[in-house]
């Protein structure tokens, strides 16, 4: 049967997706580059996505002739690194000047964030980008091959006819999927059935779903085979959740990075030391909170610019989620440059009633305890008290460790506001995606400047 579902695959993706498989050759190719040569090659890419979108974006042309760039100016590559920034507030404003005229009803889609910050964006994907190959990359990395058998945790709304298109599309490799939305007893006994039927070799899905579902099915003793790989994205990895979900799937967890506006940015390899940048398809960028490069294993913001995307060109553009750059060589011998686990999006943050916010800074508090805690979540009242939630593992000490970690929280936060500690035995995902920072506070404007 795998001989069968190799031919299979291999014929269809040729004559339904040649494109994907073209490109995953040029992908597979990019890994034997030297750093310099793919940093070359980066650099000019992105400089060549920066000239496109002046030349057929009408807000492209006025953005950067506002911040004082022309046309012959975007001939520099080194010019690339001085343009200015693309915001969500750019992309919200000025949707249809950012289109560009090959956007189309066959070459553009919709794609809508799941507004777990409290903002839906909706940006448009290039559906001539070969996402397949990207994904595709990505499981090569973790040992497993596109034609095997699979499985999806996720929230995803393909039931019925748009389900049974699915599979057919991949017969004889089989795809089971377990919907986050509807998490219930009959369902993980159905997901359940149909795993220990199909034995995936692989899982991917939103780690706060995966890790959920990992756990209950880890509890009722439920899990007769082990993949070779579960892939999770959308979220920060916490060490903790790692070895939590490794010891209930029975295989190594792999991290990856993906976004609504741009797929596939980043991905572990069976290393699962760091996320390696796509570095041929996209500019992962880190700045500090003026803009400027971020230095070392520094954390900061993360701004990408997609190869790919010819109908609304997204350059330099700030995402808002946090990593930092994970300096040397990665033992697995790709040239691509790594991060670490991306920290979630910026917005989720503490605010006081003196103005201060506390960003990304606070997953520091709870770095290296992955021995005593297996998850966490800071949630702020709307009265400004902090209530940290956390998951504890059995170590004996986990408890003096947790009250140690909170306690430098409420040292940094001083007497603006109570922090409190919770111990759980589940912390929730909010539709689908785990936020590890909630805020309900309003954050406090700053003074009128002094005529």
């Amino acid at each position: 049967m795998s001989v069968l579902k190799k031919v299979s695959f291999a014929t269809k993706s040729r004559v339904l997706a040649p494109q994907s498989f073209i490109a995953l050759n040029r992908l597979r190719a990019s890994e034997q580059l030297s750093p310099a040569k793919l940093a070359q090659l980066r650099d000019q890419r992105s400089s060549e996505m920066a000239r496109f979108a002046y030349d057929n974006s009408s807000f492209y042309r006025d953005f950067y002739a506002d911040h004082g760039f022309s046309r012959a100016d975007l001939d520099d590559p080194e010019c690339f690194y001085s343009l200015p920034f693309l915001t969500k507030d750019h992309v919200r404003e000025h949707f249809a000047e950012i289109k560009t005229g090959q956007a189309n009803s066959r070459t553009a889609r919709p794609s809508v964030s799941s507004g777990s910050t409290g903002h839906p964006l909706t940006v448009l994907s290039d559906v001539r980008a070969p996402v397949r190959a990207y994904e595709w990359r990505a499981m090569e990395w973790w040992g497993v091959e596109p034609w095997q058998n699979g499985a999806t945790i996720d929230r995803t709304h393909r039931h019925g006819l748009r389900q049974a298109q699915q599979q057919l599309l991949y017969w004889p490799t089989k795809r089971i999927i377990f919907d986050t939305l509807k998490l219930d007893d009959d369902a993980l006994e159905r997901f359940v059935q149909e795993w220990n039927q199909v034995k995936p070799q692989y899982v991917v899905g939103f780690i706060g779903g995966v890790a959920t579902v990992g756990k209950l099915l880890a509890e009722r003793s439920k899990m007769a085979h082990s993949p070779t790989a579960v892939a999770v994205t959308a979220g920060p990895l916490f060490e903790g959740q790692r070895q939590e979900m490794q010891l209930a799937f029975g295989a190594p967890v792999y991290n990856h990075y993906r976004s609504t506006e741009s797929n596939w940015l980043a991905a572990e390899c069976r290393e699962q030391s760091g996320l390696h940048c796509f570095d041929d398809i996209k500019n992962l960028e880190i700045i500090n909170a003026d803009g400027s490069p971020t230095e070392g294993s520094s954390k900061g913001e993360t701004v990408f610019t997609d190869f790919a995307n010819r109908v609304f060109p997204l350059v330099r553009y700030r995402i808002g989620d946090r990593t930092a750059r994970i300096e040397g060589d990665c033992a697995c011998g790709r040239p691509f440059r790594r991060v670490a686990t991306i920290e979630g999006r910026i917005v989720d943050n503490l605010v006081f009633p003196s103005g201060r916010v506390l960003t990304g800074d606070i997953f520091d508090y709870f770095e290296g305890s992955a021995a005593y805690i297996q998850q966490y979540a800071v949630y702020q009242r709307s009265d400004y008290g902090v209530e940290v939630s956390l998951r504890l593992t059995d170590h004996p000490d986990a408890l003096p460790v947790a009250e140690e970690r909170v306690g430098r929280l409420r040292a940094r936060v001083g007497a603006e506001a109570p922090v409190s500690l919770k111990i759980v035995d589940q912390i929730d995902v909010v539709r689908g995606k785990f936020r590890p920072i909630v805020s309900d506070a309003q954050a406090v404007p700053p003074p009128p400047a002094q005529s």
